[in-house]
């Protein structure tokens, strides 16, 4: 469901994934098993959890303006603009915050379960194989969207964005090509494993050919590269598993046997997978690579640019962030190429964490993260199952590094079942005392869990995009109220409110209308509707500066060209223009 329902991006597929995480957990309260200590990523999903959750508690008006001074003044300027009360928080977009919490629940539910399956080697073989079965059905999903010329998702969900390279369940091709990478690895490590019948290694066969494939056709170089990181990593450790952990004399039959049944198929495998991936997209993936130069560093589109900009944002909170989920908005305010380019996250997962949680909690999570690369790392030995999973998390964290993709539940979900197959502690039969305050803690997440799909359901976690297509489609003053409510730092609410009071001629429009521009300095629009007002007033000196830089920032200038040649005098149009 994460992957099919449109990669888990929509509200309503998010809360369906955490209402069957929570009922996979409340299944597991009757067992009298347990683990001994807690597994570093239930430490690791739980710090997100419980640093988000702190975001959204309301705070003394002192202690918020102290943590983030920046945040707390713009939310609060906001709110005696628009009229209504401000409750102080951390985050400066409580419902992309609360909507990152219900998500994060959802996780740690579904690592829960995870955890618990993976204890014997059948339930790792069998979390393993449905991850790489899903990629491969999303592979086949795609496949017969492009036979068919689809232009619509299952002939339903039409794509808000620019369409997709490759129309699929996950629409953005570096999403796409994430998930498949994480399938051709998995199904890599899979078709050498054992205890399986050979009808299912053919099966693993076709799912490396499948998502190769669709990888080279989202043409995303991300994956491109983390494919052969994965890879590498997955070869790296097969090949120690075969020189230094097998106890097979080096001259026997059985290790012949085994090289002919596993090795060669494997080769023969991956050779046909990169055929097929460079007859499929060679065009497309051979200019990609090509494209990559140092030159991207100085674009101020590019995501570097983004990167740099970010850091303004850390100065600003660097106790707490800005909120999680809340990059967005708050971004536009620092990034002088927003107006033509904008970033829902930095894409990078450790800028983001800086960005959005504070310094404090990311060194905290690095540690955390550290403790379990090295737990996994110790799982070495378990064959081509840990292979596996060691190959497709070094995918995900390569590409990581300049892509984002876990904040999706489309990838969260199956990475953190791959994480589960080599992180689980010692399992056992649990004391009594310690086992009512197991199954207590099992309720709880389950409860929690049903809590976070309600939240999910209801207007306090609707997006940005939602309610931007809702003001787009009836632009009523209760309407931009409810949206500067939910996300106080999205300049859009104001600079329609601004519109709307402009068209009135009241005299406050200057102020709401100030306001956007501080939130969002480079929108041409913005600058266009200031320019409007001065005109209004006979201030034509600084209309002429505000039409210049609405000019700059503009990508078509032919319609304001055109309203400039007939509210000013040429002269000015000259100058502006100059």
């Amino acid at each position: 469901m994460s992957v099919s329902a449109v990669g888990g991006a929509p509200r309503w597929a998010q809360a369906i994934v955490t209402f069957i995480a929570g009922c996979g957990v409340l299944v597991t309260t009757t067992s009298r098993r347990g683990f001994t200590r807690r597994s570093p990523l239930q430490v690791l999903l739980a710090i997100m959890a419980v640093v988000t959750a702190l975001q959204l508690v309301p705070l003394p008006s002192a202690l918020a303006e102290l943590l983030s001074p920046t945040g707390f003044a713009f939310s609060a300027d906001g709110a005696d603009i628009a009229g209504f009360d401000q409750v102080a928080r951390i985050s400066v977009d409580p419902a992309s915050t609360l909507r990152s919490l219900a998500c994060l629940i959802a996780l740690n539910a579904v690592a829960m379960v995870a955890l618990r399956l993976s204890v014997s080697e059948r339930g790792r073989y069998l979390l393993l194989a449905s991850v790489a079965a899903v990629c491969g059905i999303t592979a086949a999903i795609a496949g017969l969207h492009a036979l068919v010329g689809a232009r619509s998702l299952y002939g339903i969900y039409e794509p808000h964005q620019a369409g997709p390279g490759v129309m699929g369940p996950l629409l953005n091709p570096n999403h796409m090509g994430c998930l498949m990478a994480v399938g051709a690895v998995i199904a890599a490590g899979l078709l050498v494993y054992p205890r399986q019948r050979v009808a299912l290694r053919v099966i693993w066969g076709c799912v490396i050919v499948a998502c190769v494939a669709l990888l080279a056709a989202a043409q995303s170089r991300g994956a491109i590269l983390a494919l052969a990181v994965g890879t590498l990593a997955l070869l790296t450790t097969l090949f120690v598993q075969r020189t230094q952990g097998s106890t097979v004399k080096r001259g026997s039959r059985s290790r012949r046997e085994k090289f002919l049944v596993t090795t060669v198929p494997l080769t023969i495998i991956i050779v046909c997978a990169t055929t097929s991936a460079l007859y499929v997209g060679a065009d497309g993936v051979v200019a990609q690579l090509e494209n990559t130069s140092l030159k991207e560093l100085d674009v101020p589109t590019s995501k570097f640019a983004a990167w740099r900009s970010s850091f303004v944002l850390v100065e600003e909170s660097p106790w707490m962030g800005v909120g999680r989920g809340a990059f967005e908005p708050a971004f536009t305010r620092v990034h002088p190429a927003s107006a033509f380019a904008t970033f829902s996250h930095p894409e990078n997962t450790l800028v983001q964490a800086v960005v959005e949680w504070g310094l404090p909690a990311t060194l905290v999570l690095c540690g955390v993260g550290i403790w379990l690369v090295l737990f996994g790392v110790r799982q070495w030995r378990d064959g081509p199952l840990a292979a596996s999973a060691i190959g497709a998390i070094a995918a995900v964290a390569f590409q990581s590094n300049f892509d984002f993709g876990i904040e999706m539940l489309g990838i969260a979900v199956p990475i953190t079942v791959v994480a589960a197959t080599i992180c689980r502690p010692s399992f056992k039969e649990l004391r009594p005392a310690r086992l009512r305050a197991a199954r207590g803690f099992r309720v709880a997440i389950a409860l929690v869990a049903v809590i976070g799909m309600i939240c999910l359901l209801l207007p306090m976690t609707t997006t940005i995009d939602e309610d931007h297509r809702a003001i787009a489609e009836e632009p009523t003053t209760e309407r931009i109220l409810e949206s500067l409510e939910r996300h106080p730092l999205d300049y859009f609410g104001y600079a329609v409110l601004a519109e709307q009071m402009i068209k009135a001629k009241r005299p406050e429009s200057v102020r709401v209308l100030n306001h956007a521009l501080r939130l969002h300095p480079t929108h041409p629009g913005l600058h266009r509707l200031a320019a409007r007002l001065l005109m209004r007033s006979r201030s034509t000196n600084q209309a002429e500066l505000e039409y210049a830089v609405a000019l700059a920032y503009s990508v078509d200038m032919r319609g304001l060209l055109a309203e400039m040649a007939s509210t000013m005098p040429p002269d000015r149009v000259a100058h502006a223009i100059a």
